[in-house]
């Protein structure tokens, strides 16, 4: 089996290093180890990548390598302590815990003024123009209650005093790892409430502002926080200056990824397709890449659910699974690329674009739509001629008649479309290929439909604001289909459209 596991991996090496993510490792860690010095005043640093990106895998990568030199590597998972009032309180705790420091003198004593102080302190946090402050005195006297009978203890009245010990007790942490500095990773932040990220973030930028000797490196979706600043401060506070105040230095993510590692682990062998050999991972990476599909996370758990039809197609004497549910896919060398690249696509939209998916299926509702926007338009230009408006109409049912029953085959599809008669009409073909493309145009869709355009032309008249994300992945589909239609159209198969419906349904 080729199934990954669908979570951080435990080691990233050459041989699970799946999307070049090491060299932006090896590139943060080096920095960080050749500015450990200049790092006294800038602790705070940003890994910017979205949701499944590998943020969490790369962090540990980062901190492997860096332990091997002046770095002590601590991972916070920030999701479980979102909600903690006292969260200053927790992280100093569990700094202590994971270093087996607690029980040092000066160390305890921090973690009993951190107890004592009370919380009112802790939120006299204000937000100015995007800098966060806190008013340290506010904390001491906070604690100074606490500590009136404690005669010994009275020097936490100050804050020259409070940073005096926060400095100290860091140090003896420090010195007994017998590093130069503390590295704490705050991990999963993206299973955290955008909020509580906002606050998480804050408060630790407050309560550790006169830390000389941890480092801190938040792994976030940038887009994330942006949205949380823009819902609690409004037009007040603009989401990248409150970053800039807040983040000292910040990476990101490789946007643009090479999948093909991770696509030759499920697909190392070549196919022929129409008499050429293919490199079957370079031709499906172009795939996913032309449909914007290259999340981590997400192609993984695509990939993961292609294996389990492998399985199912393997089994296919078994009297649980039907012989004519799954098509021609590629097992080990052999199968068919164009109906592997169609099961891929349908696991893409049935596993993350539901509401898509669905409404791929409901192809007499897109007839109706689609006749409707003629009409609307018709009316806009005063066409009032009976004949025009129903010739138009007429042309929109057998442009999709096609596929309109969706039980045809590839196989009888390709027939209608490649024995056409030429005729005086241009490119008649392509306008009956359009009825390929029909299938993943939007249903709910506006008034600008033209019958008489091919191709890039006939399926950019879809694209709209209003476009769902689903709805972007089957545009750029039908994109990707017009690119690959003399393949497609050589393609000689007797499975039918709507049992792809019916195997994700089944199967998935």
């Amino acid at each position: 089996m080729k199934h990954l596991p669908n979570r951080e991996l435990g080691i990233l090496d050459s041989s699970t290093d799946f999307f070049g993510h090491i060299y932006k490792g090896d590139a943060i860690a080096s920095f960080l180890s050749s500015n450990i010095e200049s790092m006294n005043q800038s602790n705070m640093i940003a890994l910017y990548g979205k949701w499944g990106s590998g943020k969490s895998t790369l962090m540990r990568y980062i901190g492997t390598k860096l332990e091997k030199g002046d770095f002590k590597s601590l991972y916070f998972p920030a999701w479980e302590y979102e909600k903690d009032e006292n969260l200053p309180l927790s992280l100093l705790h569990f700094i202590s815990d994971e270093t087996k420091t607690s029980k040092i003198g000066v160390v305890k004593d921090l973690l009993k003024l951190a107890t004592n102080a009370s919380l009112s302190a802790l939120k006299s946090i204000t937000i100015d123009a995007g800098v966060v402050k806190i008013n340290p005195k506010l904390f001491i006297d906070s604690a100074k209650e606490d500590f009136e009978k404690e005669k010994d203890k009275s020097t936490y009245n100050t804050t020259k005093e409070f940073k005096k010990k926060f400095i100290q007790a860091e140090k003896e942490i420090v010195s007994k790892l017998s590093k130069k500095k503390l590295i704490i990773f705050i991990d999963d932040l993206d299973r955290c409430e955008p909020e509580n990220v906002l606050n998480l973030i804050s408060i630790i930028k407050l309560f550790f502002t006169y830390s000389e000797n941890i480092i801190f490196l938040f792994g976030c979706d940038k887009d994330a926080i942006s949205k949380a600043v823009q819902h609690k401060y409004g037009d007040v506070i603009k989401a990248d200056e409150y970053l800039e105040k807040v983040i000292d230095v910040s990476f990101n993510m490789p946007n643009d990824i090479s999948i093909n590692k991770l696509l030759y682990h499920y697909f190392p062998n070549d196919i022929t397709l129409n008499g050429e050999i293919k490199n079957t991972s370079l031709f499906l990476e172009h795939f996913f890449q032309s449909i914007n599909f290259t999340n981590p996370r997400q192609l993984k758990k695509v990939l993961n659910k292609f294996e389990i039809i492998q399985n199912f197609k393997n089994q296919t004497n078994s009297p649980l699974i039907q012989s004519d549910l799954i098509p021609n896919i590629i097992i080990d060398n052999t199968g068919d690329l164009i109906e592997t690249v169609f099961v891929l696509f349908f696991i893409v939209i049935y596993e993350f674009y539901q509401e898509t998916f669905s409404d791929l299926f409901n192809y007499d509702k897109k007839i109706i739509t689609y006749a409707n926007a003629l009409i609307e338009d018709s009316k806009r230009r005063n066409n009032t001629s009976s004949l025009a408006l129903s010739t138009a109409i007429a042309h929109v049912q057998t442009n999709g008649s096609t596929l309109k029953s969706l039980s045809y085959s590839f196989n009888d599809i390709n027939k209608s479309i490649n024995n056409l008669v030429i005729s005086n009409e241009l490119n008649q073909k392509e306008k009956k290929y359009n009825s390929y493309l029909s299938v993943f145009s939007p249903s709910n869709y506006t008034n600008k439909y033209n019958v008489a355009e091919i191709g890039m032309s006939f399926i950019s008249q879809f694209y709209d604001d209003k476009n769902s994300e689903g709805e972007k992945k089957t545009l750029k589909f039908c994109e990707y289909l017009w690119e690959i239609r003399s393949d497609v159209l050589m393609l000689k198969s007797d499975y039918k459209m709507i049992d792809f419906f019916r195997m994700c349904q089944i199967l998935l």
